[in-house]
């Protein structure tokens, strides 16, 4: 621009790089912020479905030993259990993607 005409005073001069930059500043905090938001959400989440299959197996101890103890082998116990499980994290998958 100097050279076109040297009395033409320059304001704010910088790259295209600083211009796109400051440009993608915005949305990519807010996209930042969000993906946090969402991990949280998900640790929260695995932490509620832990405690509820924990509160489940300690309530059905009992049930757990006698089948144990009738021949059950462990990894009919393990499925029973996480099949149990998994019916509220697919209900939550089945109306989160609703």
């Amino acid at each position: 621009m100097a050279s076109f005409d040297p009395d033409v005073p320059l304001y704010a001069v910088s790259t295209m790089e600083d211009v796109v930059a400051a440009s993608f500043a915005g949305p990519r905090i807010t996209t930042t912020l969000l993906g946090s938001f969402a991990v949280i959400a998900l640790v929260l989440a695995a932490v509620g479905v832990y405690g509820v299959i924990s509160y489940s197996v300690a309530g059905r101890t009992r049930e757990i030993g006698v089948r144990m103890a009738l021949g059950a082998e462990r990894a009919a116990i393990t499925r029973l259990v996480l099949v149990e499980g998994a019916w509220p994290v697919l209900a939550g998958v089945a109306v989160g993607l609703a």
